[in-house]
């Protein structure tokens, strides 16, 4: 179900069916994430994808903080986990909640969203799945603590599922990572994004 526009004065949200889209006075006018696409299991970076998602209902809880979009994910094992998104001036703060209410461990690991960047960078969607697809080229790493534009070199290109990049940070084992090629970079922070097709925002 879809749930009301939260307005920030230069962006609105909205969520609807996992997808929140965010729309504003940028190149593109609205980003997409798929928000959360996955909830993962440990022992990820080589196993099929079916195997480590642990599958997982959303809905909208109600808000009545102004500019507040409230999600409540269900895990298949038991977990709640409630997203707050806040949408501010110039962004996104996002908050989230994790509660086991069972008396088992869970075996969720980490998770992710998925952020659909071809129209604030300019790039075909269609072109999505080559090997380097064109929207790459305004995407950034932080490496030796410098924003590095990618491709970065080298680009590694083996992986169960091509094509893609995954950049590594300190701290995470390289086990439990997305199951695409895995760079032998390692990112100096958690500082990652992309540049709009006309070069003036930052994502």
């Amino acid at each position: 179900m879809a749930v009301g526009l939260v307005d920030a004065g230069e962006l609105t949200a909205a969520w609807e069916n996992q997808f929140l889209a965010v729309a504003g006075d940028f190149p593109g006018g609205e980003i997409r994430i798929n928000y959360l696409e996955a909830y993962c299991r440990a022992g990820s970076t080589d196993r099929d994808w079916r195997e480590t998602t642990i599958p997982h209902t959303s809905r909208q809880l109600p808000s009545a903080e102004p500019g507040v979009i409230l999600v409540e994910d269900r895990l298949a094992d038991g977990v709640v986990v409630t997203h707050r998104i806040h949408v501010v001036e110039d962004g996104l703060r996002l908050s989230v909640t994790a509660h086991n209410p069972t008396g088992t461990p869970s075996a969720v690991h980490w998770a992710q969203p998925c952020v659909r960047v071809d129209r604030f960078t300019g790039t075909n969607p269609a072109q999505a799945r080559e090997r380097q697809p064109p929207y790459i080229q305004q995407c950034f790493v932080a490496i030796d603590s410098q924003l590095v534009r990618l491709p970065t070199r080298p680009w590694a290109t083996e992986a169960r599922y091509v094509p893609g990049q995954v950049y590594c940070p300190v701290g995470v084992p390289r086990d439990d990572v997305n199951p695409r090629p895995l760079s032998s970079l390692v990112p100096s922070h958690g500082l990652c994004g992309c540049v709009s097709a006309d070069e003036q925002w930052i994502l």
